[in-house]
């Protein structure tokens, strides 16, 4: 059995390079685990960045005659609201659930509360509500809304407290009618006449005719009036009158030439006329 002996001098040597080895593991070491830290720590933030921007929406709120675009993370309409510093009344309304999910562009519409008199069929109605347009407020009053009745203001128009509405009915209906249609006049000249003589030829005579009219009555009162058709019945028959041309008047002293004709009344007194 050999035994080998080494030189303390050689183990010396060999210890000084193994604590070098170890120190340049170690750095090699350290350096790797500060890089996957560093690493783990862009994941984690651009993780969170993009979970960030995943959860933010951008919602239109539209209150008090203003629109507002804004960007939100907010998971409910509640606390949308609430984020844009919108209170909402005991009579306020909001077109969706204040405890509904939003959803990337969603459209909040918040319609303010008030009393409203609607004026309808002779009768007066004081109700307090919250609509988005005048034709909501009158629907939600009770009252139905034919497809030709109108109302003041406009049934578009947004809704307000405190205004009043009025509801005007409409209504259509076909009529006939007959009617005379006006004879016309007929002038003829005539050169045997003088001029300023008129001699009727023909009587004249109106003729007939019957119309289909389509009349519109607004709150049962006619307003307008439009004719369809016509037909005639009987045509009219002209009058024929002869005009006389000729300006030449003979008189014992010759021929005079006149422009117009008139009548006159010639009156004498005399000194003994009392």
């Amino acid at each position: 059995m050999l035994i080998y002996y080494q030189n303390p001098e050689n183990l010396k040597g060999v210890s000084q390079m193994s604590d070098a080895r170890l120190g340049r593991t170690f750095f090699r070491n350290a350096i790797h685990g500060s890089r996957l830290y560093l690493l783990l720590a862009v994941l984690v933030t651009s993780l969170v960045a993009t979970g960030y921007v995943w959860a933010q929406k951008t919602v239109t709120i539209t209150v008090d005659d203003a629109v507002y675009n804004i960007k939100t993370t907010k998971s409910y309409v509640r606390d949308c609201l609430k984020q844009a510093g919108i209170e909402l009344g005991p009579q306020d309304a909001v077109n969706l659930a204040l405890d509904e999910k939003l959803t990337k562009g969603a459209k909040i519409e918040v319609y303010r509360g008030g009393p409203v008199t609607i004026k309808a069929d002779g009768k007066t109605i004081a109700v307090v509500m919250a609509k988005a347009t005048v034709e909501d407020a009158v629907k939600g009053a009770g009252i139905v809304l034919g497809d030709l009745d109108r109302t003041v203001p406009d049934r578009a128009t947004g809704f307000k407290p405190g205004m009043e509405i009025r509801v005007i009915r409409v209504t259509e209906k076909i009529e006939y009618r007959e009617s005379p249609i006006a004879y016309p006049v007929e002038k003829r000249a005539d050169d045997t006449l003088e001029k300023g003589l008129t001699h009727v030829v023909q009587a004249g005579h109106n003729g007939m005719k019957r119309e289909k009219v389509r009349v519109r009555y607004e709150d049962g009162q006619p307003i307008n009036t439009v004719v369809e058709e016509e037909q005639t019945i009987s045509p009219p028959q002209p009058e024929i009158l002869v005009v006389g041309a000729d300006d030449m008047v003979h008189t014992s002293r010759g021929t005079v030439r006149f422009s117009r004709v008139m009548e006159m009344e010639a009156t004498a007194y005399l000194p003994t006329d009392g």
